[in-house]
């Protein structure tokens, strides 16, 4: 019978050196005998990932570009196990193209003067960050609405039971007069989800959803997940997936310390956690 995972959380707040004490675990893993090729160190945010990779490969006297299969975000994990190539992934011209075949406003990110927020898009970016963020959360596409965004009624169908422009129907098959020319939100994501089919290309949660669905596996016995407040029910569900397989794990956050909410980020996913360990790191040192 295989032995269990063993689960340790460690808590810090800001100023805590929640960091240092995370690389300071991984030091006593390789003093123990494990080698990092059977490490993966895996972060929200590419900024995060990038930092322990950097901070880590000072500690080994390695280059940080030596350690990018074993440091880095979950869906740059995700894209090494599917096999990706550059071509497969979803840019800022499909988006772009899919907007103008479907007649909506669309601004690309890498053109943009400002940098753009997924809260204060056009409604071409929206709909798309919806359809990412009903992925994230695993919600049903009829959930649409509850995506934490402004929605403006006088461009979008908002749903039956709050728009009185509705005519019969429910939140799953509403019905709207025939001179009601705005957009249908639930229609143009599976437009969307259509077109990445037919163009034979995968967003970040599409990949994850691959990975998990497909029981990918990173060749590891020790995973370690930073900043673990910001990861998504789907981020969840692969952690969930890969947790099985490893010898240990080390889940490191605050849930005070939640960025990425509006992303579909759930803190709890840290509170809830069933572990074995907890490490609270009580010092601010700013």
């Amino acid at each position: 019978m295989a032995t269990p995972t063993h689960v340790t959380r460690l808590f810090g707040g800001p100023g805590s050196c929640k960091t240092t004490a995370l690389l300071d675990r991984v030091d006593t893993m390789l003093d123990e005998g494990v080698e990092m090729r059977d490490i993966l160190v895996v972060s929200y945010t590419r900024a995060a990932a990038a930092e322990v990779r950097d901070r880590l490969a000072d500690r080994l006297d390695r280059t940080p570009k030596s350690l990018r299969g074993n440091v880095c975000t979950m869906h740059a994990k995700a894209y090494e196990l599917l096999n990706l190539s550059r071509g497969d992934v979803v840019g800022e011209k499909h988006k772009e193209t899919f907007c103008e075949e479907y007649g909506l406003e669309f601004e690309d990110e890498n053109q943009s003067a400002r940098r753009r927020s997924a809260r204060s898009t056009t409604l071409g970016n929206k709909i798309i960050a919806t359809s990412q963020w009903l992925q994230r959360t695993e919600r049903d596409v009829s959930d649409w609405y509850e995506v934490p965004f402004k929605w403006n009624d006088e461009e979008v169908r908002l749903p039956p039971e709050i728009d009185d422009r509705a005519q019969t129907g429910n939140k799953y098959t509403p019905t709207w007069s025939s001179d009601d020319d705005r957009i249908d939100i639930p229609e143009a994501i599976r437009g969307w989800r259509s077109y990445k089919g037919e163009e034979g290309i995968v967003g970040f949660a599409d990949m994850l959803e691959r990975v998990q669905q497909r029981s990918l596996l990173p060749s590891v016995d020790h995973l370690v997940i930073y900043e673990f407040q910001d990861i998504t029910t789907l981020q969840y569900g692969v952690y969930d997936e890969w947790k099985p397989h490893v010898d240990s794990v080390l889940i490191a956050g605050d849930d005070d310390q939640v960025v990425y909410a509006w992303q579909g980020a759930d803190p709890n996913l840290l509170l809830d956690e069933d572990v074995d360990d907890d490490v609270v790191l009580p010092n601010s040192y700013r």
